[in-house]
């Protein structure tokens, strides 16, 4: 009898400080087939703890968060050989950097503006872009591990879809 082949799904920990952004990618991740979020950090402290708990995968990082940036993580996530997604709300950030990444960086996204005025609901968002680039980099890890995931990527689920 055939045994059904496994894979592990691709962990990824999602270091972010604005509570609602964490949520947001988190949902992202999770509608990506092949990959779930393994942990959230909300500042460079947190997620060293977290990389030690659960030896991420990918780390998707925002690069200012409290304290330090995200950045000055980089160096320790390549020594342990765990890439990263930048997360950049500042659109010089972007811009300026855009094509040069530093190194154990396999790209950089611009975070999209998440609050409204009244009443800090979030905003409806386009997040197909930012989707699309996530499932890209994590179909491209997954394949240079050896996992074998189902590549085709999900729709956001409807929860998600409410709080884009």
């Amino acid at each position: 009898m055939a045994t059904p082949t496994t894979f592990r799904k691709l962990r990824v920990l999602i270091v972010e400080d604005v509570t609602e952004m964490a949520a947001l990618l988190g949902c992202m991740v999770e509608s990506i087939s092949g990959a779930h979020v393994c942990a959230h950090a909300a500042n460079l402290w947190e997620a060293r703890l977290e990389v030690s708990r659960n030896r991420p995968d990918l780390v998707l990082l925002d690069e200012v968060l409290p304290g330090e940036s995200g950045l000055d993580f980089l160096p320790e996530l390549v020594e342990l050989g765990i890439p990263a997604v930048l997360i950049s709300g500042v659109q010089e950030t972007v811009s300026a950097r855009g094509a040069s990444l530093p190194r154990g960086a396999l790209g950089r996204l611009k975070k999209p503006e998440l609050m409204v005025e009244s009443g800090r609901k979030p905003a409806r968002l386009d997040w197909s872009e930012i989707q699309l680039r996530l499932t890209d980099w994590i179909q491209e890890l997954n394949s240079s591990s050896g996992k074998s995931p189902d590549r085709s990527p999900n729709k956001f689920p409807n929860k998600c879809k409410d709080e884009c």
